[in-house]
């Protein structure tokens, strides 16, 4: 599957090409308990993560602070 990355430094976005498995599991992942922005191509270009914010009370949610950063690579 081809996703886009895009540097933070220069703003160039190109096409990076991840294993459709790695997709998978990470949609099923995000889609479990991801609740905190998108799937995103890692700086590695080889890996992809999401947030996960597990905080219960509407302020500590606005606040972020309980924030997790899931990552899914290939080993």
């Amino acid at each position: 599957m081809k996703m886009e990355y895009t540097d933070e430094a220069t703003f160039i976005t190109e096409e990076v090409e991840i294993p459709d498995e790695q997709f998978t599991v990470a949609s099923g992942l995000h889609k479990s308990f991801g609740n905190y922005g998108p799937i995103i191509v890692r700086k590695d270009k080889k890996s992809l993560c999401f947030g996960v914010n597990k905080a219960v009370r509407r302020e500590d949610r606005e606040k972020g602070t309980n924030l997790y950063r899931v990552t899914i690579e290939k080993i």
